[in-house]
């Protein structure tokens, strides 16, 4: 018997999930070596900074885009 999806765009919005912490992944968050639970914070609100940033100047390129990676041709050099 199938069980009914609560969530009718779930798979949708699993991939966008997935995407995302995929690329917070490339940007460091797994390899968080901190010693204290502040240190650790810091370093994943670092990183979520670093990714809105990036985020929000590549969405001056492409509106719908979730690639922070287009970022990097917006950036100031």
């Amino acid at each position: 018997k199938k069980k009914k999806i609560l969530f009718p765009n779930f798979s949708k919005r699993r991939k966008v999930i997935e995407r995302v912490f995929s690329f917070l992944t490339n940007l460091g968050a797994e390899r968080c070596k901190s010693r204290s639970p502040q240190g650790f914070q810091l370093k994943l609100e670092m990183i979520l900074l670093a990714y809105s940033l990036l985020l929000k100047s590549a969405k001056s390129l492409e509106p719908e885009t979730l690639r922070y990676s287009i970022g990097y041709q917006v950036m100031p050099k």
